[in-house]
């Protein structure tokens, strides 16, 4: 993955997560669409990990088909691993992407060094 195709996939998270956060105050306060975000309803609580899944296969599918080295697939895989722990300890999605990143980043610059 480049770094051009890795900012456009933390764009699109950030866009759509900032969408999910700011739409329920563009809303009246009476509207129906308004009511059922700030329900518990299980579809509501089902969209951020949903997101998170549906973008990060979409991101994370083209480079893992184009290069099977170890190289390329141990930092999507440390990233992975990552995502999900962090996921589950927290229930936080965007702690979680956020700490993948870096996790994703660290580990491929410390490969880099190795092949080096």
């Amino acid at each position: 993955m480049n770094h051009s195709t890795l900012l456009v996939a933390i764009a699109a998270m950030a866009v759509v997560t900032a969408c999910c956060r700011v739409i329920p105050f563009l809303l009246p306060p009476k509207s129906r669409l308004l009511t059922l975000l700030s329900s518990d309803h299980p579809t509501t609580k089902i969209i951020g990990p949903a997101l998170l899944v549906g973008l990060s296969v979409a991101t994370l599918t083209q480079p893992i088909m184009d290069s099977t080295n170890w190289s390329t697939l141990i930092p999507y895989g440390v990233g992975g691993i990552i995502t999900a722990l962090i996921l589950r300890w927290s229930g936080n999605v965007g702690l979680a992407v956020v700490v993948a990143i870096v996790g994703f980043g660290l580990t491929e610059y410390c490969l880099s060094l190795v092949a080096a």
